[in-house]
């Protein structure tokens, strides 16, 4: 197959607690989002004591979709979790989401394709309406960096913490943007 036709191996990294249907509906319409091109896996990030979100993750697996629990004693931070989700379930790509996002973008793994397939060590950044910012981040960078985030912040800014790192990294104020 040629380079740029290349299969990517995307894992969707999903931090989850205490909303197992809100992670069904979400894990459900991205896969139903998705070109087919590429190997989607979906790393279910669930705490030990969370039995609704485990049993939830279990039961999309076995409905045939590619869900890989990972259960764990709650980190102290969720970017660590997010680098456990990342071992646990290694890619080409990884994208960042919550349980709670909406994915409206058909084939929105081609357009993370097409960005890799351009800049095989970067990250890239879903262009959402509400500023929000989600990374899409390659294997390479993160094998460079150790890990995707850090363990600094319980639950929030490892994004911004992120989008710092980019900037001193490339010396570039700007984002890669993914439509």
């Amino acid at each position: 197959m040629a380079d740029q036709e290349q299969s990517l191996k995307i894992s969707v990294l999903i931090p989850s607690r205490g909303r197992p249907e809100r992670l069904a509906t979400f894990v459900q319409a991205v896969a139903a989002k998705a070109s087919g091109k590429h190997s989607l896996r979906y790393a279910i990030g669930c705490d030990a004591d969370d039995g609704d979100t485990i049993a939830m993750a279990l039961a999309l697996r076995a409905s045939g979709l590619p869900v890989f629990p990972y259960v764990g004693a709650r980190p102290a931070s969720l970017g660590g979790l997010v680098n456990k989700l990342a071992e646990h379930l290694p890619g080409d790509g990884y994208c960042t989401l919550g349980d709670d996002g909406v994915v409206k973008t058909d084939e929105w793994d081609d357009a993370v394709a097409q960005a890799w397939r351009a800049k095989p060590d970067g990250v890239w950044w879903w262009r959402c309406p509400n500023n929000a910012a989600f990374p899409v981040i390659s294997e390479k960078w993160r094998a460079a960096a150790g890990r995707l985030f850090t363990d600094y912040f319980p639950y929030w800014y490892d994004d911004v913490w992120l989008i710092e790192v980019w900037r001193y990294a490339t010396g570039s104020l700007h984002c890669l943007p993914i439509e």
